[in-house]
């Protein structure tokens, strides 16, 4: 008889373990979608996370001082002045003297920085689509978690002040028999629940120190809604489905809108003269290229691996080496690109991709899709100088099905003038405002 085959012994590690490993991979994702929102409009996330303080703020009735906002972000002074005179140089915020203190300088939005901070304040979407795959219940054991961690984590003094209800003097907990609202807040003279408890409150009050020791609640709500205050809209992650290219976010709530107007687009497209007839070849090409999209790839990353010139954008910035990882990746949305192209229905979602496409190529947005350590901008000058040798080692790949010469000039003249069309759209970013 056989004897059992012995367990498999594994490294038990405490709860707490796991929890700080998954809260370092929820960092991780919240740096890089800062990064990639803010690089997008042209700002870092601390000159992104300012203006939504001031936004925040100003909405409440408060006044900001260049101190305060960077008590509320946990930066020092001197960082918080920096990503200041960056945006008044943008003309996003604006100093004034207090009329009240004529020795304190305030900080306000102007009307573009108000459009601005409203575009910013949306990049945490991803986190609230994520935190409403949990059910009510395990919501409602989250926000306990976390105002409990915060709570501990501020008296350590290693996150700012939060303006919490369990830190507020207008705060009594436990104090009704009801358990679905337990506790009672004084400003408003109301018995509330632990749904309604609140991690930012404009009328917030600290209570004394002795007071501010409240644990969080134990009672466990029915019906919880986080974070309720932003926009609630699911923004499809870049990996959502197998066999999702990880990076395309083609028609997501992830692409902004392009600056370019559709009219505007438009009169581009008469100015390449790009007709319908083209729109009809292109839709042949795709027939004809669908099934060789790789020897494609494989010829113009040949190309650019020939030229140390063009292969320097892909390379570490550590050692100067190609990064083969981002170069894979790199290529599974060149190759859908080749599809798109043939596909386009030059409608707004397809604008909008454009112009994310010409955001990965600048600094604004480049390495941020794939987290790479790269180089951080493509020169300009090697975007309409490679419309050639892409259009031109294309044209025997639409000849290999055996279609009449005519065809083949006509599929081939159809994607000269699109990728000329659509590298003039990605060229928008690094043009000056007011000057495309």
């Amino acid at each position: 008889m056989r004897s059992p085959a012995p367990a498999l012994e594994l490294e038990l590690l405490p709860p707490a373990q796991h929890i700080t490993t998954g809260l370092h991979k929820i960092s991780l994702a919240i740096r890089s979608q800062a990064w990639q929102r803010a690089g997008q409009r042209g700002l870092t996330p601390t000159q992104a996370q300012i203006l939504v303080v001031l936004r925040t703020r100003e909405a409440q009735g408060a006044k900001t001082t260049v101190s305060e906002a960077a008590e509320a972000l946990a930066v020092t002074t001197a960082t918080a002045s920096d990503a200041v005179a960056t945006l008044m140089a943008k003309h996003l915020v604006a100093k004034q003297r207090d009329a009240e203190d004529a020795r304190a300088v305030l900080l306000r939005l102007t009307s573009k920085g108000r459009r601005a901070a409203r575009r910013a304040a949306l990049w945490s979407d991803f986190l609230l689509a994520a935190t409403q795959t949990l059910s009510p219940e395990e919501q409602a054991v989250f926000l306990r978690a976390l105002v409990k961690m915060i709570r501990h984590m501020q008296e350590q003094g290693q996150i700012p002040v939060s303006r919490m209800c369990v830190t507020c003097r207008f705060f009594r907990p436990h104090v009704h028999a009801d358990p679905e609202r337990p506790h009672h807040c004084d400003f408003v003279d109301a018995p509330f629940g632990d749904r309604h408890l609140r991690l930012e409150c404009p009328d917030h009050q600290a209570a004394s120190p002795s007071a501010a020791s409240h644990k969080p609640p134990a009672a466990k709500p029915r019906l919880l809604h986080p974070l309720s205050s932003l926009r609630r809209r699911t923004i499809m992650s870049q990996t959502a489905a197998p066999g999702h290219i990880p990076g395309y976010t083609y028609g997501t709530d992830v692409v902004h809108k392009s600056p370019i107007t559709l009219q505007e687009l438009e009169l581009l497209k008469q100015t390449v003269l790009f007709t319908d007839e083209d729109v009809k070849y292109l839709r042949l090409s795709g027939e004809v290229l669908k099934d060789q999209v790789e020897q494609v790839l494989d010829v113009w990353y040949g190309f650019v691996g020939s030229h140390p010139h063009l292969l320097h954008y892909f390379t570490r910035k550590t050692d100067g080496q190609p990064d083969a990882e981002y170069l894979a990746a790199v290529r599974k949305r060149f190759g859908q690109w080749i599809l798109d192209t043939a596909a386009a229905q030059y409608d707004q979602k397809w604008l909008d991709y454009q112009y994310e496409i010409g955001l990965r190529h600048h600094r604004s947005a480049k390495n941020q899709t794939d987290g790479v350590d790269s180089v951080e901008n493509i020169h300009y000058r090697y975007l309409p100088t490679l419309i050639y040798p892409i259009t031109y080692t294309l044209k025997p790949f639409l000849g290999k099905k055996g279609h009449a010469a005519d065809e083949v000039e006509k599929m081939h003249q159809a994607w000269i003038k699109s990728v000329i069309l659509q590298v003039t759209l990605w060229s928008q970013p690094y043009v000056k405002d007011g000057d495309f």
